[in-house]
């Protein structure tokens, strides 16, 4: 039983879902009802940020300054969570609807488009078209990691400010108690969440990141693809014997320059990896002694290092 043949413009249904979902965002991030609903989305979140850093203040501040009891310090600090929660989430479920009527159209139009691609690519598969359709592709790729990229900053933002607000309301915590025992126990949980808070952003600090290089590779395959272009417009001007040669180093090279790329790509990303995450250790060397240079120095590029040593 012979197999269907698969082109290069056929994508999974969740990367168009996902692309669909991102230009419905952009375009209802324009409209009017749209504008108003992110500002009162956006203002809901900041209220919903005071009023947990109130929580904080009526736990810390609460029996300490103003000599509440607890049943009062806990139904503030109670409703003052209710709130922190509660605010957000009816500012995002107020723009999630006013969305969801967008999402709909932007994914059939987006289901219409890839539909049309599919059946012109099926009609012309040049080289040039190939290049065209494959860059289409690496756009809604693109904007697939940029949304990446625009969240992670934002939550990033959003910890650090969470996490100054904690580290601020410790330091006034500190300062107005008198009791050494609570001052010691709060700035002990203030360092905490301060730490916790930086772990949060350094997470989302390299998701940004990775999402930011992924956009770096994008923006080199259009030179990548220049190249090519050239090497064809060049070898269709070439006789017959020399054609077919020519043909059959572009597309050596060409491969041969994606597969180095790849594996240093791996190879970077390992060694990121692994900087991240352990640290090498160190010797102490004795005093007195000196460092131990290696017999072999490093390799040079076209064969330097071996005449070097063969001199030597």
């Amino acid at each position: 039983m012979g197999t269907s043949y698969q082109s290069p413009l056929t994508e999974s249904e969740n990367v168009v879902t996902q692309v669909a979902e991102a230009q419905a965002r952009r375009d209802y991030a324009q409209t009017p009802e749209g504008q108003r609903k992110a500002n009162l989305r956006r203002y809901l979140n900041m209220f919903g940020v005071a009023s947990s850093a109130a929580a904080v203040f009526a736990v810390i501040l609460g029996p300490f300054a103003f000599q509440w009891p607890g049943r009062i310090t806990g139904a503030v600090a109670a409703s003052c969570l209710f709130l922190a929660a509660f605010l957000p989430f009816v500012g995002y479920r107020t723009y999630e609807k006013g969305l969801g009527a967008w999402n709909p159209r932007a994914r059939a139009e987006a289901l219409q488009d890839l539909q049309a691609k599919k059946e012109k690519f099926l009609a012309e598969s040049s080289l040039e078209a190939l290049l065209i359709f494959n860059r289409e592709d690496m756009y809604r790729y693109h904007d697939i990691a940029t949304t990446v990229a625009r969240r992670a900053s934002r939550l990033s933002a959003f910890a650090m400010t969470v996490g100054f607000l904690v580290l601020v309301a410790g330091a006034i915590s500190v300062v107005i108690i008198q009791n050494n025992t609570s001052k010691i126990v709060i700035a002990a949980l203030t360092a905490l969440g301060g730490l916790f808070s930086g772990y949060i952003t350094k997470t989302f600090f390299t998701a940004e990141e990775k999402a930011v290089n992924q956009l770096y590779k994008y923006w080199q395959q259009p030179r990548e693809a220049s190249y090519l272009l050239a090497a064809e417009r060049v070898a269709r001007e070439l006789n017959d014997p020399a054609k077919e040669r020519a043909y059959t180093d572009v597309i050596t090279k060409a491969l041969s320059i994606v597969l180095i790329k790849e594996q240093l790509d791996l190879e970077a990303d390992n060694v990121a990896g692994n900087g991240a995450l352990t640290s090498k250790p160190r010797t102490r060397r004795p005093r007195g002694s000196t460092r131990v240079q290696p017999n072999n120095p490093p390799a040079q590029p076209n064969g330097q290092g071996s005449a070097a040593a063969d001199t030597a």
